[in-house]
């Protein structure tokens, strides 16, 4: 089962960007509250296990590690909502979160996927009929 939602923020590359410091944590905090605000009001399931792929759509690519350290605060916002009231930053230590980073050229924006593999919840069969496409055919 898959799921794709888009959100209009801007993914900067946070270990280039030569800024206030103010600035930077205004947008840090928007980012953290736009995230968590999607993922609610788009219904993603708190299941886990969970393929996470971050995509960043900008006007340029980035390097692998700035692309990565572009996505912190996203990274926290999203491992805060599947995993509640741990300490900050804390949640995305947790195996059961894979965390996978794409970048496309285009009009800025984010682009997030959750991919769970149904094998790991035997309860979902009971959900879908047999004949359902989010299932595997040999269940």
């Amino acid at each position: 089962m898959m799921k794709i939602i888009e959100i209009p923020i801007v993914v900067v590359s946070e270990l280039n960007v030569r800024e206030h410091w103010r600035k930077g944590h205004l947008r840090h905090k928007g980012q953290k509250f736009i995230v968590g605000n999607a993922l609610k009001n788009e219904n993603i399931p708190q299941m886990t296990p969970v393929k996470i792929t971050m995509t960043r759509i900008g006007k340029k690519k980035l390097d692998s590690d700035n692309l990565q350290g572009a996505f912190k605060y996203v990274r926290d916002a999203i491992a805060e909502y599947f995993f509640p009231g741990m300490a900050a930053g804390r949640a995305d230590e947790n195996e059961d979160l894979t965390w996978i980073y794409a970048q496309e050229i285009g009009e800025p924006k984010c682009k997030l996927s959750f991919d769970w593999d149904l094998h790991n919840y035997p309860w979902v069969d009971r959900m879908y009929d047999h004949e359902s496409k989010y299932l595997p055919e040999n269940q």
